[in-house]
């Protein structure tokens, strides 16, 4: 095939490459909705990276950076009860003012975007988090049922 499939899904990359806002504004977005709708989840700042690349020792930072490095923007829990938990992996990327790809994924990100949800806009991102808490919903019901 001339096109490979994988790129089909992804949104054209920009040819301005400005951001219609800056990921760290997607971040706050995400995580004060995720507060809002009291959805448990950990994200790691992209200051504590720097910091840590910029203070901790070497060794401390191959540990760091090995352990935390490639994962995920947010990562949301919602607990299903006995023990189980659903888990959304949250990438946030930018996008310009028409919807085109700005920021893009690399390093270990680029073999885990298949697995997680990338989202480029604060009404992507309140989608998903939608989508999250009703399939969490429907499979607590499940588990009810199926446990009981």
């Amino acid at each position: 095939m001339m096109f490979p499939k994988k790129s089909w899904s992804q949104p054209a990359k920009s040819k301005t490459m400005k951001a219609e806002c800056p990921e760290s504004a997607l971040q706050e977005a995400a995580e004060q909705y995720l507060k809002l709708k009291r959805i448990k989840f950990f994200h790691i700042a992209d200051g504590f990276f720097r910091w840590i690349k910029m203070k901790a020792p070497p060794g401390v930072q191959k540990w760091f950076f090995g352990m935390f490095g490639g994962q995920p923007d947010c990562i949301c829990n919602i607990t299903l009860g006995n023990g189980y938990a659903l888990t959304l992996l949250l990438e946030l990327k930018t996008q310009d003012s028409k919807g085109r790809a700005v920021g893009k994924l690399h390093g270990k990100q680029k073999h885990e975007a298949d697995d997680w949800k990338v989202c480029r806009s604060t009404d992507s991102i309140i989608d998903e988090i939608n989508k999250f808490e009703i399939i969490a919903d429907d499979i607590k019901k499940y588990l009810r049922e199926r446990c009981n």
